[in-house]
């Protein structure tokens, strides 16, 4: 008697390991981590952006443009590794000026240093010993300029993604959009 109370019992505890384990690889695929944060303020020739990131103190350039954009690479684990707590390595490349007008004068461009150098270097060597990692991509995102806008970007498995936080900043993203 008691083994068919026991049984459903079982299955019922299986049947919620099972859900927690879905929540979870949800949760880990779906993680964004901040990578860096973009504020701009207008000036007589253009925008001074600050960028606060982890591979320097905060910087501060001029940009003359309409939008600003962030390259990076990206170095992404194979799913299952996910699981065990494996983010994408996300080394930050470039950050420049983007036009509306494709015929405008000269972007600016700025590198950062070579920060995340020596994990992409491991990174490198680990594919050839243990095949863990999926693939290699560069990802990039832009956004207008506004005096006053402040931007989050995070990374997650499959790129960069840029958000508005502050009222400017989305009233930017909103004009920009009905462009």
């Amino acid at each position: 008697m008691t083994g068919l109370f026991g049984l459903p019992l079982v299955l019922f505890g299986f049947l919620l390991l099972l859900l927690a384990t879905n929540l979870y690889t949800y949760q880990k695929l779906t993680h964004e981590m901040v990578v860096a944060r973009i504020t701009s303020q207008k000036t007589e020739t253009g925008f001074q952006v600050g960028i606060e990131h982890s591979h320097a103190t905060n910087e501060k350039l001029i940009l003359s443009a309409d939008q600003w954009q962030l390259d990076a690479r990206f170095v992404k684990f194979k799913p299952w590794t996910i699981m065990f707590g494996n983010e994408p390595l996300v080394r930050l490349e470039r950050f420049s000026g983007r036009h509306n007008d494709t015929n405008k004068a000269a972007k600016n461009i700025y590198e950062f240093t070579a920060g995340g150098g020596l994990l992409l270097n491991l990174s490198n060597q680990l594919v050839d010993m243990s095949g863990l990692i999926d693939t290699y991509f560069g990802s990039s995102v832009y956004m207008p300029l506004a005096d006053g806008a402040e931007y989050l970007v995070t990374a997650s498995v499959s790129g960069l993604v840029a958000r508005p936080i502050n009222a400017q900043a989305e009233n930017a993203v909103s004009a920009w959009m009905a462009q």
